[in-house]
């Protein structure tokens, strides 16, 4: 049994997020709507739980996790019980789609999808690097 819990405390994979109980770890805010979240994952198995893209991005930019990250993950937009690998998916920047921190971004598991999404709600389709942009623009250089 001790291995067992052993083994599922250092796994690599996120871990599920309790909407309306878990709490950011860069904000503190209660994480709330199952549209959005993201998560870090360390190469020990610590799991960073965040209410959106730009609060799990200010994390990694200001380099606030005290250990090697492994992997990072964000919800999916339109199918909430999934993650996505960060650096895979792709997101739309639309001020239509309101997301936790106000930054407006969401994500998806393709390009198709972020494009039929962009129909519904314009904006820009867009991948990680140009998030990293985003955040350290709007929200980090003060």
């Amino acid at each position: 049994m001790v291995v067992i819990i052993l083994f599922i405390s250092c796994s690599k994979e996120p871990q599920a997020i309790v909407y309306n109980q878990d709490s950011c770890s860069h904000c503190k805010m209660i994480i709330s709507d199952q549209r959005y979240g993201a998560e870090i994952v360390t190469s020990k198995g610590k799991n960073y739980k965040y209410d959106s893209i730009e609060c799990m991005t200010a994390a990694l930019l200001t380099q606030e996790i005290p250990e090697d990250v492994y992997s990072i993950w964000v919800i999916d937009f339109n199918n909430p019980e999934h993650f996505i690998k960060a650096r895979e998916a792709w997101y739309l920047h639309s001020s239509l789609l309101k997301s936790p921190m106000g930054m407006n971004l969401s994500a998806v598991s393709s390009q198709q999808l972020a494009q039929k999404v962009e129909n519904d709600y314009p904006g820009d389709v867009i991948q990680w690097p140009e998030i990293e942009k985003i955040v350290k623009s709007e929200w980090l250089d003060d």
